[in-house]
């Protein structure tokens, strides 16, 4: 608060005070200037405000504290859906053959040494041959694990803490009324002679 304002309020204060003492009433002065207020209460029966501190028992009671925990690094599988595109394969694959006639073209020699073919019909017993085949494959999604690691890192956790009861020191605002003089006994016994 600038000075000029003080010793204003400070003049209102006197010319207050003078006046609650002549007419013994009391006066309360308001100033407010800028956001800054100033409250004078003077004569009888006023008071003033007075700031007090005081021992007050708090019970004891949870309280949720939030605080940050370190975690340390890991490994965590995860699995996850991966595409494989669209492919063609070779495949060998045993067939069973079942017993039966066919017909070979055989390569002969005569006596004077000419080559010749002959069909000859001949028995070839059941067996497995192993053939070979194009397999078209689609593309498909697959689910497949991986590794990953998680490095260090700080958490919040809230747990739940019992505070014990105790002791606690506030402050509060208390009005104090202004003492009023009482009369001696020789005033009191001329007021009431007056009064009569």
């Amino acid at each position: 608060m600038n000075k000029l304002f003080a010793s204003v309020a400070g003049l209102m204060l006197l010319g207050a005070v003078g006046a609650g003492a002549a007419q013994a009433q009391g006066v309360n002065i308001r100033i407010e200037k800028n956001n800054k207020t100033v409250e004078i209460n003077a004569g009888r029966g006023q008071g003033h405000y007075v700031t007090v501190q005081k021992k007050v028992w708090v019970e004891g009671c949870y309280q949720i504290v939030v605080e940050n925990v370190w975690v340390p690094a890991s490994f965590r599988i995860i699995q996850e859906q991966v595409l494989i595109p669209a492919r063609c394969e070779i495949i060998q694959e045993q067939v069973w053959v079942p017993g039966q006639y066919v017909t070979v073209r055989e390569r002969r020699v005569d006596v004077c040494g000419h080559v010749y073919h002959v069909d000859v019909r001949k028995y070839v017993p059941r067996h497995y041959e192993t053939r070979q085949r194009e397999v078209h494959i689609p593309a498909r999604y697959e689910t497949r694990q991986r590794r990953v690691e998680i490095p260090g890192h700080f958490e919040k956790c809230e747990r739940k803490v019992f505070v014990a009861g105790h002791y606690k020191v506030v402050q509060e605002r208390v009005f104090v009324a202004a003492k009023v003089a009482k009369p001696s006994p020789r005033e009191a016994i001329a007021r009431s002679r007056s009064t009569r």
